[in-house]
């Protein structure tokens, strides 16, 4: 018996996405877990979203960047008394 897989949309023009690739990982406890990248069928509308999400990327990366850098470190003071 076939799994029926779940119909996905672009996000930015609401097109059905074609699968991409897939593949299964077997992980050492539990079961093996399958990924799936699926695309836009129209390759611009791809090209678009991919540049929107690495911007967003890079946007968080930065973000917790500074947030990390503006944190004081911790300091341990191992002489007791």
């Amino acid at each position: 018996m076939a799994k029926a897989l779940a119909i996905s949309v672009c996000i930015r023009c609401g097109n059905p996405r074609i699968l991409s690739k897939s593949w299964v990982e077997k992980t050492e406890k539990g079961n093996p877990v399958t990924h799936v990248v699926e695309i836009c069928a129209d390759k611009e509308c791809q090209k678009i979203v991919d540049a929107t999400f690495a911007a967003q990327r890079e946007k968080k990366l930065l973000q917790l960047a500074k947030k990390t850098a503006s944190q004081p470190q911790l300091k341990i003071n191992s002489a007791t008394g």
